[in-house]
């Protein structure tokens, strides 16, 4: 079953803005994400936008509980985080704009996605304000596994479509 989204900027800002509300201003959390419902594309965007929020405020422990115990895309994702801050750098305004989700395999504690997105917006903030923005993703399509684990959906991979 493939779920085509159109406005995708819209879709991603609105799912955006309601996981953005669930979050405390101090918090950065998947079990945030937990009643958004069953809905694939609605999951995603909202793991999307905890994961911008945990870099927009540098919190690696945070992005790291986004992701299943011992995933290598969540290795790779706080490394890239903890580079960025090394360099006393924060990301904000990322945002992936997602333009196709197809759901390969739904059971009821793991989904395997194949997923068409973007990354856009993203700025390097120095903490003197200073911003550059970062280079605009093009368009790719990965396979995403996500697993239900301590009742929140996590990603424990990423991987080529295939």
């Amino acid at each position: 079953v493939a779920q085509e989204v159109s406005g995708a900027r819209a879709a991603s800002a609105d799912l955006a803005s309601v996981a953005g509300a669930a979050l405390r201003d101090d918090e950065v959390s998947p079990d945030a994400l937990r009643d958004l419902g069953a809905d694939p594309t609605a999951v995603l965007v909202a793991w999307d936008a905890a994961r911008a929020r945990a870099y927009a405020r540098g919190r690696a422990g945070a992005l790291a509980r986004l992701y299943l115990p011992g995933s290598v895309a969540g290795h790779r994702d706080v490394r890239l985080l903890a580079d960025y801050a090394a360099r006393g750098l924060r990301v904000r305004g990322m945002r992936m704009e997602i333009a196709r989700v197809e759901v390969l395999r739904d059971r009821s504690q793991t989904r395997l996605l194949r997923v068409t997105d973007r990354l856009v917006g993203s700025r390097a903030v120095r903490t003197d304000g200073t911003s550059y923005p970062l280079p605009r993703d093009r368009p790719s399509t990965r396979t995403v596994r996500l697993v239900h684990h301590d009742g929140a959906w996590r990603v424990a991979s990423v991987g080529p479509a295939g």
